[in-house]
């Protein structure tokens, strides 16, 4: 076979080589084979419809979708949230550093003023409070008037005054008699105005040497401002509209008979008229009686139960025992206006 072979090699004369004909043959057939996969494995991907998706723990595309955007929009508020924290932090220091700035450059020459003020004028802890504290209520001294109706009876009262506009006192009062005490009376004195404390009627056997007013539990009411912008606007309309008229006395020579005791009746008559914009559940009325030397002879107190806005009160008071000389009658209203403040 071999000789074969070499006696006829010119048979293979034309018939390529292995080494160079077979092997890029392999090659291209291997390439080509390649590129039927990859074309049938894109017509299967497009085939797929990815959004059916489903795996056996119930994961969906949407689902993975929604994740993306999740995590996709967690990193935009991240970025949001630190240029939001970097900018309140350099409003800070600029805020910061105006302030520190207005300090040093007015500040210190503030406080350094205020020091010397202080210094200077060396207010005490009493001058301080002084200026904001409500001032003592003043009195005057007791007076003591018979009755005339009973030689064993007389009449105290005596005149106070508050002299603060911003405070009503609120207080209780009684009298030291010759160093008895007598009832205890609660009262009351409205911002700048003046007052009739009375006791009446109280019994003694002579004329009392020794008689001083006691007032305890003092209360100071300090007036709100938000509520009562101006205390004596305030005052002239719940207390100007209060009219009085017709004020008459009676004083009769001849005397009445009660219980076979002879006294003289005396009758005071007047009206009051409401002309406030207010209805008051109570007033009361003090009353003074001069004499033709303006001396008081007599002092009374008169109730109203109500006086609404607009009405008129006839009043008629009988009063007991010989009241003298009568000239003058003065009646003034005494109303707790700030009663509801």
């Amino acid at each position: 076979m071999v000789d074969y072979l070499k006696n006829n090699k010119d048979l293979f004369k034309d018939i390529p080589e292995s080494s160079e004909s077979v092997q890029p043959t392999i090659e291209s057939k291997v390439v080509a084979k390649e590129d039927d996969e990859s074309r049938n494995d894109d017509l299967e991907l497009s085939s797929i419809d990815i959004s059916s998706y489903r795996d056996e723990d119930g994961l969906t595309a949407s689902k993975l979708d929604a994740m993306y955007l999740f995590f996709q929009s967690r990193s935009v508020a991240s970025r949001i949230f630190i240029g939001g924290v970097l900018l309140l932090i350099c409003s800070l220091f600029i805020y910061a550093l105006i302030s520190l700035s207005g300090y040093f450059i007015f500040g210190l020459a503030e406080e350094s003023e205020i020091a010397r003020q202080l210094l200077t004028r060396n207010f005490s802890e009493h001058s301080l409070r002084a200026r904001v504290a409500a001032r003592d209520l003043i009195r005057y001294p007791v007076a003591v008037l018979p009755t005339s109706s009973d030689e064993s009876k007389y009449d105290f009262y005596a005149d106070i005054t508050n002299p603060n506009q911003n405070y009503i006192a609120r207080f209780d009062y009684y009298l030291s008699i010759n160093g008895q005490k007598t009832r205890i009376s609660h009262d009351f004195v409205l911002p700048g105005s003046n007052k009739v404390l009375m006791q009446l009627g109280l019994e003694s056997e002579s004329i009392p040497e020794s008689v001083a007013l006691k007032i305890e539990n003092l209360n100071w009411q300090k007036i709100n401002k938000h509520k009562v912008s101006s205390i004596t606007e305030y005052k002239q309309n719940h207390l100007d509209g209060i009219e009085i008229s017709e004020i008459n006395l009676t004083t009769p020579n001849s005397t009445a008979f009660a219980g076979g005791t002879s006294k003289t009746i005396n009758v005071l008559k007047f009206n009051v008229k409401n002309n406030t914009a207010f209805d008051y559940n109570s007033a009361g009325f003090a009353i003074k009686i001069f004499d033709a030397y303006g001396t008081v002879v007599r002092v009374e107190r008169y109730f109203v139960e109500s006086l609404p806005s607009g009405s008129i009160h006839a009043a008629a008071l009988n009063i007991a025992g010989k009241i003298g000389n009568a000239k003058k009658t003065e009646i003034t209203p005494d109303i707790d206006i700030f009663s509801d403040q």
